[in-house]
């Protein structure tokens, strides 16, 4: 019987979950992502965006700035390095990320760290 219950219990709760996620009220905390630049990219504008990235962080020194755009969307951005740093042993960048689309403009910054197989991983927002 207890195991009956439980199970019941946990039914319950999983319905109640998935009912939850898709009401508005659930989702509306999640609403600014759409209202990014990045959330109108497409994955060629990604693509170029990495490119970017990998060459802000692997060849530029602090305080330099890598630009990219896409001719076929329109959209573009620049890649700014303003620091380099070891955290825990890891080389780190401080990098400022500015995106921009036809109707949106959006920027942030990264702690960025280079892993042990020479990609680079954003940990957290960098403290200011």
């Amino acid at each position: 019987m207890y195991k009956k219950f439980k199970l019941l219990k946990i039914f319950y709760g999983l319905l109640t979950l998935v009912v939850l996620m898709n009401s508005s009220t659930a989702w509306s905390k999640w609403d600014w992502i759409t209202e990014t630049a990045i959330s109108q990219f497409t994955e060629q504008d990604i693509n170029v965006l990495k490119e970017a990235g990998r060459d802000a962080l692997n060849n530029q020194t602090d305080d330099s700035v890598v630009h990219w755009s896409n001719p076929e969307t329109g959209n573009s951005g620049s890649i700014k390095v303003t620091d380099t740093r070891d955290v825990n042993g890891l080389k780190c960048r401080t990098t400022h990320l500015k995106n921009k689309t036809e109707s949106i403009q959006g920027q942030a910054s990264y702690l960025v760290c280079q892993q042990d197989d020479g990609n680079w991983k954003i940990t957290t927002p960098p403290k200011k």
